[in-house]
């Protein structure tokens, strides 16, 4: 029966992802509901969006309720009928309808034209809708007119949820950088990342504490930067090391080595440093170190 369509769970959670239902007017969805009422002569057009209990209007251009009981709804019978497009042109006279009590009462809604908003999986979330007080035609380029309309609001829907997921993701990030960060400041660990496409080095400020060198010095650091603080009697040392941890698949290195601090002396690092990122021709992209 098609009208289970309404409780179809997977069409629920279609509409639960876009997290539109009771939020608040928006602009650009409010200049599509104008400029349909405008395309079709109508007082009234809406932005429909139909859960398993009501109608949610998210614009309304000649209306000020936010909602119907599902029950009551016009726009729901896109979803029970199956069709991309449903025009009531005298709703007296439709057997569907001509009991409703917004049909009957106030507003008393006289025609009805809605166009379906459906996914790009084939969920039908609602309309986008027109209404008159009388009953009235609508010609074929307003209803062409209708539905693209209709298919903008899909698009800017999807958008809207992109970004959201978008801001999420950056707030998640933000989150675990955060408690990684904490994590490295209760250890008392310096870490470094060496990047191999510009060949610099960006070190955190516990890895700059604890080498003792100045904050300045490492704001454009490479690695020859790098191998002019270490002792020279290291160096040898160091190079092979490194250049062990640079054959793929790399294995992690460890060294110890005296490093020039800004007072002059030198002082014992123990390093740890591993390639975590390669390209297709297996050269190293970035290395991360403790």
């Amino acid at each position: 029966m098609k009208g289970r369509n309404i409780l179809d769970t997977n069409r629920l959670k279609a509409l639960i992802s876009f997290d539109v239902m009771d939020t608040n007017p928006e602009a650009i969805y409010d200049e599509i509901t104008t400029l349909a009422a405008s395309i079709c002569n109508t007082p009234t057009s809406l932005i429909s969006f139909v859960d398993d209990k009501r109608q949610f209007f998210k614009s309304r251009h000649g209306l000020d309720s936010k909602g119907t009981p599902i029950e009551d709804s016009f726009c729901k019978h896109v979803i029970i009928d199956d069709t991309n497009l449903l025009v009531v042109e005298n709703t007296l006279v439709d057997k569907r309808f001509k009991n409703n009590k917004l049909v009957t009462g106030k507003p008393n809604i006289g025609f009805y034209a809605g166009a379906s908003l459906t996914t790009e999986d084939g969920h039908r979330l609602g309309t986008l809708c027109v209404i008159d007080y009388e009953s009235r035609q609508l010609s074929k380029t307003q209803l062409d007119g209708l539905q693209t309309l209709a298919k903008q609001v899909v698009h800017l829907l999807e958008l809207r949820k992109a970004k959201k997921i978008e801001q999420d993701q950056k707030i998640e990030l933000e989150k675990k950088g955060r408690l990684l960060d904490n994590i490295v400041s209760a250890t008392g660990i310096g870490f470094w990342e060496r990047n191999f496409a510009n060949d610099t080095f960006t070190i955190n400020q516990q890895g700059i504490d604890i080498l003792g060198i100045d904050p300045n010095t490492v704001k454009n650091f490479t690695t020859e930067d790098w191998f002019k603080l270490i002792n020279p009697a290291d160096v040898a040392e160091v190079e092979k090391k490194m250049l062990q941890c640079l054959q793929y698949p790399s294995k992690e290195c460890s060294v110890q080595y005296r490093f020039l601090q800004k007072d002059g002396e030198y002082k014992w690092i123990h390093e740890k440093g591993k390639v975590l990122k390669w390209n297709e021709a297996k050269e190293p992209l970035v290395m991360y170190g403790t």
